[in-house]
């Protein structure tokens, strides 16, 4: 069984593939079950790396001048800052809703390339994964999947008309830590209510991939059944 697994904002394919790492090894059989990486199609600096870029310095560490600025693969499935473009708001939107269109089209280029049965997302990404579960999505990438693991999702805003048609096929995990102040509980709560019968699990930190056995123990017994099927 092959599961798409869309990273979170300003990570990458390898950075993801490390976090996961400890769920992969909690599978009772790793043979079960084949993670699918992709990267994010878009280069995404993280805020305070836009700002040493600007030559502003850390009240905490000043930078020295001929210190380098961090370019990291830093990626994301849309950019978030409002600094990025001198545009409206809705000139922001568009610009974000075009970004979306082009990472849908890169999983419609990688679906039509190889197979996958489901999807897990985090973050970021796990909003990505949501709207793959409803019509326009699985439309726009010409790819249906059963099952979805959605790890400290949110509904995203871009196309918040999709979520009226999510497939109530799909069987659901939705994942979030109690402590989290990047995306609050409450959100990941409204995500998952949008699916059917929604299995939900919850953990005592914050935005992470959680570290705790038992809620490793959770997602892999999520994805073990779903490779049972």
């Amino acid at each position: 069984m092959r599961v798409l697994c869309l990273h979170g904002l300003y990570q990458c394919k390898e950075v993801f593939k490390t976090k996961l790492a400890p769920i992969s090894s909690t599978l009772k059989d790793s043979g079960q079950v084949e993670f699918l990486f992709a990267d994010a199609p878009h280069r995404c600096t993280p805020a305070i790396l836009l700002k040493q870029k600007k030559g502003v310095q850390s009240r905490s560490r000043p930078r020295h001048p001929a210190e380098p600025v961090d370019e990291g693969n830093y990626r994301g499935w849309w950019e978030v800052h409002k600094d990025l473009t001198t545009g409206t708001e809705k000139e922001m939107v568009e610009l974000r809703q075009q970004q979306l269109r082009l990472s849908l089209l890169k999983i419609r280029e990688m679906m039509a390339e190889t197979r996958a049965d489901g999807v897990l997302g985090f973050s970021q990404g796990a909003s990505l994964a949501s709207l793959l579960c409803t019509e326009q999505g699985m439309e726009a990438v010409q790819w249906s999947p059963r099952f979805a693991v959605l790890i400290t999702g949110r509904p995203t805003e871009l196309q918040p008309l999709w979520y009226t048609n999510v497939d109530q096929g799909i069987q659901s995990l939705h994942v979030w830590g109690l402590q989290d102040k990047v995306i609050s509980p409450g959100r990941s709560e409204e995500l998952s209510q949008q699916f059917n019968s929604p299995q939900i699990v919850t953990h005592q930190r914050g935005h992470v991939i959680p570290a705790d056995k038992a809620t490793q123990e959770v997602i892999a017994g999520f994805l073990e059944s779903r490779a049972a099927v």
